[in-house]
């Protein structure tokens, strides 16, 4: 459940180094903050977001709806 928190805090501290120890390479962390921002969204779960998000994807989609 926490791995999307373990990555982007990982890839953020990644491209910190990266960036300090080459002022050539940009420091990237858009993506690294989008992906713990949705694992800290689904840990917590406030108002059961993730479930709603879920269901709102099965009924788009026929062949995924729960039987």
């Amino acid at each position: 459940m926490l791995v999307p928190v373990f990555y982007g805090i990982g890839g953020i501290f990644i491209s910190y180094v990266r960036n300090a120890l080459d002022p050539k390479y940009q420091f990237e962390f858009i993506a690294f903050i989008i992906s713990v921002a949705i694992g800290l969204l689904n840990f917590f779960n406030p108002l059961n977001v993730m479930h709603k998000l879920t269901m709102l994807l099965f009924k788009c989609f026929g062949c995924l709806r729960p039987t």
